[in-house]
């Protein structure tokens, strides 16, 4: 029989090869649900708890992962909390009509990786950030449009994010912390990416 677990109020269920939530995730989704309510784009849902919390705080939330079991396993969660998360595979901005939402939000992965570091599997893609830890989320901030949604990322501070300043920078983006919490050896924090005159 499938474990049911419960945190935030979001009910899930896990698969082997997709992201267990953890801190992270929880800290990204308390943020989700202090938006207000609007069209939420979730980049890389996983198990999809992001995505539900923005659905129980009024979103109408599209979730993507490239990764098949975490379609699956997201669509599985969303009925679980008997909300509507419409699921798509999609490698992050990619035949996506951005300006059809008001937010995104992704938990990307974060983790400096060695090419000797990989684990097996679809497993690999939540972890491996490559050398810097901020591969995924260079390619994502040089992909993003400027009349795109706000954007709130989830990063850490093992990350190089110098480097994502001067991408953002060269953009016209700018990054801010908005939230944060310690952990043993990092901090986690929300980033919010937006146009540099865009205020609010």
């Amino acid at each position: 029989m499938t474990r049911i677990l419960e945190v935030e109020g979001v009910r899930y269920q896990t698969h082997p090869d997709v992201y267990d939530p953890h801190d992270d995730t929880w800290l990204l989704a308390q943020h989700v649900a202090t938006l207000p309510p609007g069209r939420l784009l979730d980049l890389g849902t996983g198990t999809g708890v992001v995505a539900i919390a923005g659905a129980l705080a009024g979103h109408d939330v599209v979730a993507t992962d490239v990764n098949p079991h975490a379609l699956v396993l997201a669509r599985a969660n969303a009925r679980l909390n008997a909300r509507r998360v419409q699921v798509v595979r999609a490698d992050l901005v990619r035949g996506l009509r951005l300006d059809r939402f008001d937010n995104a939000v992704m938990n990307p992965p974060y983790l400096p990786t060695a090419p000797d570091e990989h684990v097996p599997g679809w497993l690999d893609r939540a972890f491996d950030g490559g050398p810097g830890g901020v591969d995924i989320v260079a390619r994502l901030l040089q992909e993003w449009p400027l009349d795109g949604p706000v954007l709130w990322l989830l990063a850490s501070t093992l990350q190089r994010l110098s480097e994502l300043d001067g991408i953002a920078r060269q953009k016209g983006l700018s990054i801010d912390v908005v939230d944060e919490q310690a952990m043993p050896r990092e901090r986690l924090q929300v980033l919010r990416v937006a146009p540099a005159t865009r205020k609010g």
